[in-house]
């Protein structure tokens, strides 16, 4: 049973349109007198409306699937909620609108314009300082007692904030529901050289309107308000600031601190390198950016500090002047045995005794770390019972995020292979290794059996020296932002890595959105189970390439391990931040005890 009603306000309808309109009979068209503006043309529809939740839509928006469900609900179960607003993205994918932000004089601004759309996509529901009228969601009580919207604001433009600031006034909340989502061809309905013209007139009469008053408590985009009660500090210390595309293990770090700020503490993170960028999820969870480690340390911000990468615990020791708070290690990897299976592929004395001096380096370095952290959390049972024989406080913590979103789309859907890759270590690193074991000994076997074969090598900046290796075959794709979308759309991932340490995280990633891998021992080491039913193990060359050859072309083969894996998915159950939290609530406990002692390490 049909459970909505469309209303249509038009002042002009074309024979286009009434074509449309009689092939739909059950739409309710509303002939206007004559161009009532936006404002106008809503009031109109809404008057004649009979349902108890109006959803006002631009006609130059098209709707996704999802789009009318996911807000209706989402205001049915939140009746602080007084509006939803949609994620709204223009032709290209890129996100136009999440909803608004509102500053202290009322000036709106779009935070989130231009990002990529599979990056607020996986946000929740976030409240925001203003709901756009593009696809504007609200009950019709709450639409009815403001008066509905202001017609001063003619033709468009400042109806929606007026409507978001009244119902601010009146102790409602303005939220973007991402789920929901809107294409919008954006000011398809007034010529571009008038938008500028009409949107100085609009602003103007909203200045006007709420003159002498501020727009405080509106502000910036953020997941909820602020709580009051004291929260746990956590401060987190690694390379970069997270980035899913960005390989070595930032990815997993964005997954662990998105869950642990839905479980309520404050989070800063501080990048020793200074790179990447903030992802939008954590700038509405209200995650800051520390710039200056001694500062973020030494002025009581913080309980406890997370920090990955073994030179990093070094910075964090370091900068611990005149105050101490428990340091707990995240065990990424270990790098000394990546280092060792580096060696044992080195032909070159002079490479070999290189790394031998960086291995015997790092050796020092883990072990130190091992032995002076608080606590230490392991990916890998294997690493982590190394770690375990050097300190008592060792919790392996799976590289799992809470909920398991497969890819959609068969076996006929895909095309391809994906090898994911980060370039952060440059040619020599395990992916610049596994790029030339691939090309110059894997390839030209599925090449003959298959010539169609296409394999895309992701990752922003690779290496010049790799470039040599692109054919027809084998394309680098540079920096990739929806990785999960990529990996949607191949019918197979790869790693062929002969060297490395620790959980491979692009393993993982592929095996969690459903897609088949064909990989080394090294590039499978550590899949917990049940996930292994979706991965084939080979370490000869020969070996690899027919087993990639068989997943790509054998159907029963391919569809075997894919529904494999979607039962994983559907039975996947974990709390990420509780594991997480586990180990450093008991290191702060610990440390109140028995306070660590300062490191200085030269």
């Amino acid at each position: 049973m049909q459970t909505f009603e469309i209303v249509v306000v038009a002042n002009d309808v074309t024979p286009d349109v009434a074509r449309v309109l009689d092939r739909h009979p059950g739409i309710h068209l509303i002939p206007a007198p004559g161009n009532l503006g936006f404002a106008g043309g809503c009031n109109l529809g809404a008057s004649q409306a009979r349902a108890d939740v109006l959803a006002f839509l631009n006609d130059d928006a098209r709707v996704e699937t999802g789009w009318l469900d996911h807000a209706v609900e989402f205001l049915a179960t939140r009746p602080e909620a007084g509006a939803v607003t949609s994620l709204v993205v223009g032709p290209d994918g890129s996100v136009l609108e999440a909803g608004g932000a509102v500053s202290a004089s009322g000036r709106p601004s779009v935070p989130f314009r231009g990002r990529s759309t599979a990056e607020i996509e996986d946000c929740g529901p976030f409240l925001v300082g203003y709901a756009s009228g593009c696809s504007l969601f609200l009950r019709r009580a709450d639409f009815d007692d403001l008066g509905g919207f202001d017609t001063r604001f003619y033709p468009a433009y400042f109806e929606d904030l007026d409507l978001s600031r009244r119902l601010w006034d009146s102790g409602r909340q303005l939220w973007c529901v991402p789920a929901s989502k809107v294409v919008h061809l954006e000011s398809a309905s007034l010529p571009t050289e008038a938008k500028s013209a009409v949107f100085r007139h609009c602003e103007e009469i909203f200045q006007a309107k709420w003159k002498g008053t501020t727009f405080a408590g509106i502000g910036e985009p953020r997941f909820a308000p602020p709580d009051p009660r004291p929260r746990l500090r956590l401060l987190i210390v690694d390379d970069r600031l997270p980035d899913a595309s960005a390989g070595s293990g930032f990815g997993r770090m964005l997954d662990m601190i998105t869950s642990i700020t839905k479980a309520g503490p404050h989070i800063g993170i501080h990048a020793t390198q200074g790179l990447g960028s903030l992802p939008a999820r954590l700038q509405l969870a209200g995650v800051v950016v520390e710039t200056d480690l001694a500062t973020a340390l030494t002025r009581d911000a913080y309980d406890a500090v997370i920090v990955s990468r073994p030179y990093n615990f070094t910075r964090v020791t370091a900068a611990m002047v005149g105050r101490t708070v428990p340091v707990v290690y995240d065990a990424e990897s270990r790098f000394a045995l990546r280092i060792e299976r580096e060696l044992n592929l080195a032909s070159s004395p002079f490479e070999r005794g290189r790394l031998a001096t960086l291995l015997s380096d790092i050796a020092n370095l883990e072990e130190r770390v091992a032995r002076d952290a608080d606590a230490i959390i392991s990916i890998s049972r294997e690493e982590g019972s190394w770690f375990a024989e050097r300190n008592r406080h060792v919790v392996v913590v799976p590289p799992l995020p809470d909920h398991v979103r497969p890819t959609t789309g068969g076996f006929a859907d895909r095309r391809g292979a994906i090898f994911i890759c980060g370039w952060l270590s440059g040619a020599s690193s395990p992916n610049g290794d596994g790029v030339r074991w691939l090309a110059s000994d894997i390839l030209p076997t599925v090449r003959r059996a298959l010539p169609w074969v296409r394999i895309t090598v992701t990752g922003e900046d690779p290496p010049a020296e790799l470039r040599r290796y692109e054919s027809a075959s084998l394309r680098f794709s540079g920096r990739i932002e929806d990785l999960h979308g990529a990996l949607g759309a191949a019918r197979v991932a790869i790693a062929p890595l002969r060297f490395g340490a620790g959980v491979k995280l692009k393993t993982i990633d592929a095996l969690l959105a459903g897609v088949p891998v064909v990989a080394t021992t090294v590039g499978g080491e550590g899949v917990p189970d049940p996930w292994t039913s979706g991965l084939v193990v080979a370490d000869d060359a020969d070996d690899f390439a027919q087993a990639l050859i068989e997943l790509l072309v054998d159907r029963d083969s391919w569809n075997r391990r894919h529904g494999d894996l979607l039962g994983c998915a559907s039975a996947h159950r974990f709390d990420l931040a509780e594991a997480v939290l586990a180990v450093v609530e008991a290191a702060i406990v610990r440390h109140r005890t028995a306070p660590r002692k300062e490191t200085l390490w030269v």
